[in-house]
C-alpha cells in the first residue's frame, strides 16, 4: 500500500502547494460531495507531464483516497510512468457524473481502427505516449458511458485490483499494445453491446507480448442484455490463463 502522505505521492484530496499555485481556478478534491472532480485530477496529470523527460523512468504516483469521486469528462494521459492508486476495490470510487452521458452513441468502432472508437466515451484515455501507466485498488463504475480505460499505442500498461462494474461497451479497450499486464481484476456487468455489435470487459486489438490472467469476469441479474467476456482481435505471443468468466461469451478471439 502506498504511504498517502509519502513526497512520493500526489493525494488528490491534499494538493502540494506547487501544483495549486501553478493551477489557481482548482481546488483540493473532495470525496462525496458530489461535484466533479475531473479539473483537479487533470490538473496533478498535467503537472506530472510538465515534469517528465524523455530520459526519466521514475513512476509518479497519483494516490486517490477512499470515498466516491466524480467525473465530468475523459482523464487524459500522454505522458510515461503515471500510476493511480486507490485505497482499495469498493473503498476508493471514481465514476461517470450526471452530466457525462454517452451511452451506445458512437458505437461500436471497427475493431481494428482507432479512429473509429470515441476516445471521449471512457473514464481514462492513455494516449501514445502514456507508456508505463497503472491503475491499482479502486472502483471504476459507468452505466452510461463506453467504458473505463481506453488506451491507444501506450505500451507496458498493468491493471490490477480494480473493480469494473457496469459499462456499456468495453470496460478495458485497448488498441495497438505490448506488454500489458492486466490481472486480479474483477469484472461486474463490464462489457456490453452497442448498434448490434459486442464489445467485451477486456477487449483488445493488436495486443501484443502481454498476459491476462487471475480476472474475475461475471454477469450480474440487474443488467439487461447480454455481458461479454474477453474479445481480442490479432493477438500476438499473448497469454490469457486463470480467469474465472461467468458471462454469456467467454471469449472471442479472432485473427
Amino acid at each position: 500500500m502506498i504511504d498517502p502522505i509519502s513526497t512520493s505521492v500526489i493525494n488528490i484530496t491534499r494538493l502540494p502547494e506547487v501544483i495549486l499555485q501553478a493551477n489557481p481556478s482548482i481546488t483540493n478534491a473532495i470525496a462525496n460531495d458530489g461535484l466533479d472532480d475531473a479539473d483537479t485530477i487533470q490538473a496533478v496529470i498535467d503537472w506530472l507531464s510538465d515534469r517528465s523527460t524523455d530520459e526519466s523512468t521514475q513512476t509518479s504516483k497519483i494516490y486517490i483516497p477512499e470515498g466516491i469521486f466524480d467525473l465530468a469528462e475523459t482523464l487524459e494521459i500522454d505522458s510515461p510512468n503515471i500510476e493511480f492508486e486507490g485505497a482499495g476495490a469498493g473503498r476508493t470510487i471514481l465514476r461517470n457524473d450526471n452530466t457525462f452521458r454517452v451511452g451506445t452513441r458512437n458505437t461500436p468502432d471497427s475493431g481494428t481502427d482507432v479512429d473509429s472508437a470515441n476516445r471521449d466515451a471512457y473514464l481514462f484515455d492513455l494516449r501514445t505516449n502514456a507508456d508505463n501507466s497503472a491503475f491499482t485498488n479502486m472502483t471504476l463504475v459507468g452505466s452510461e458511458i463506453h467504458g473505463a480505460i481506453f488506451g491507444a499505442g501506450a505500451d507496458d500498461i498493468e491493471i490490477s485490483a480494480v473493480e469494473f462494474n457496469n459499462f456499456a461497451l468495453s470496460s478495458i479497450r485497448l488498441f495497438n499494445t505490448e506488454r500489458a499486464k492486466i490481472h486480479d481484476n474483477i469484472f461486474i456487468d463490464a462489457g456490453g453491446r452497442g448498434n448490434g455489435v459486442t464489445g467485451g470487459s477486456i477487449y483488445a486489438s493488436f495486443l501484443r507480448n502481454s498476459e491476462i490472467y487471475n480476472n474475475r469476469i461475471s454477469r450480474s441479474g440487474n443488467r439487461e442484455g447480454n455481458v461479454f467476456g474477453i474479445k481480442g482481435r490479432q493477438f500476438r505471443d499473448t497469454r490469457i490463463f486463470n480467469n474465472t468468466i461467468d458471462t454469456n461469451f467467454a471469449i472471442e478471439l479472432t485473427i
